[in-house]
């Protein structure tokens, strides 16, 4: 198959239009990906060249300059699968995505991605939670397929060490702002800086409020750039807020984690709700962000039992093992494609 991705500029296109690419190339597909311009809503190119000569396209998330194409290309022929990765409807107000639309918007929004979900032939998603909400607005055929990571981004189990100094690091986009406020392990960190002087902190995205002898805020972090970043952390923090739009989530956030054998402590929610030690970390509700923090900070023997749990687990998540869900997916598309095509021929 010749299978050409196009979608909007975000972080979160690399898990759903790259990654997926990659596999499939290694499958033997011929592939290429559209380019597109920026970062935040989208402002891709209106007829991207590469699509005429799809077999399927693969569309992430707001395609809205390039739906006259891709009907143009449905109708030569052409199947459509459809991906999202987030609950529009539920756009935390304090996101970077929230404030470039305004709320007038996003129920605009929810209806034109459902336009596009209705336009293909297959919808993938990353949760069941998402499958069903475009389920709910009449989309026939949804598939669920969960963020994998890129090939070759595992590494190596980490070596048990011993070290002074300890780092706490937190990748934190900018919807995670309503995390950090309602979640209190800002507070949980404090306490810990204060009481143990041989602790730092990181974030990437969001900034903490944290003092800044100890701490270190980048503001932005490429993705590419990403793992080297999380490799020299200690433990890795995923707080999440119990609010619609995070129980849609994804998990990818524990498995960039994991690829580096960083042992992790995740809210139990949405996603991470039946993570746990097997998968390199520990869910902490609410009122336990202190002492969680301070027992695995104490304790170097535990954070190399979940490090290396952390590193199996993330072997079974890579696009190696896993782009035949994709192909399957492209192959029910155009066999849907097909069969329209018959039907009304």
């Amino acid at each position: 198959m010749e299978i050409v991705s196009v979608g909007e500029h975000s972080v979160c296109r690399h898990y759903r239009s790259f990654v997926p690419i990659e596999g499939l190339a290694e499958l033997g597909h011929r592939t290429a990906v559209c380019a597109a311009a920026g970062r935040g809503l989208p402002r891709e190119l209106d007829d991207p060249p590469e699509l005429a000569r799809a077999d399927v396209i693969l569309g992430y998330r707001m395609l809205f300059n390039n739906v006259r194409a891709i009907r143009r290309e449905i109708a030569r022929g052409a199947a459509f699968v459809w991906d999202t990765d987030d609950d529009l409807a539920n756009l935390p107000r304090d996101s970077a995505t929230f404030k470039a639309i305004g709320q007038s918007r996003v129920a605009e929004l929810v209806q034109r991605t459902a336009q596009l979900a209705r336009l293909a032939d297959v919808v993938t998603t990353t949760t069941t939670q998402l499958a069903r909400k475009y389920q709910r607005l009449g989309v026939r055929r949804v598939v669920v397929i969960p963020n994998y990571l890129s090939s070759g981004a595992v590494r190596p189990p980490r070596v048990p060490q011993t070290r002074d100094e300890v780092t706490i690091g937190w990748v934190a986009g900018g919807e995670h702002r309503v995390d950090a406020k309602k979640v209190p392990v800002v507070k949980a960190l404090r306490r810990l800086l204060a009481a143990h002087p041989n602790v730092r902190v990181e974030s990437a995205g969001v900034a903490l409020p944290l003092p800044a002898e100890r701490y270190r805020h980048y503001e932005w972090v490429e993705i590419a750039r990403l793992p080297d970043l999380c490799a020299r952390w200690d433990i890795g923090l995923a707080p999440l807020s119990d609010i619609p739009f995070n129980r849609a989530r994804s998990d990818v956030k524990l498995k960039e984690y994991a690829a580096v054998g960083l042992p992790w402590l995740a809210s139990p929610v949405g996603p991470y709700k039946e993570m746990g030690e097997t998968e390199g970390g520990q869910l902490i509700p609410d009122y336990g962000w202190y002492d969680a923090l301070e027992r695995l900070f104490t304790d170097p023997a535990e954070r190399a039992v979940l490090s290396a749990r952390a590193s199996a687990w993330a072997a079974t998540q890579s696009i190696d093992g896993n782009a035949r869900l994709w192909e399957s997916v492209c192959e029910e598309a155009l066999r849907r494609r097909r069969s329209r095509a018959g039907a009304v021929g």
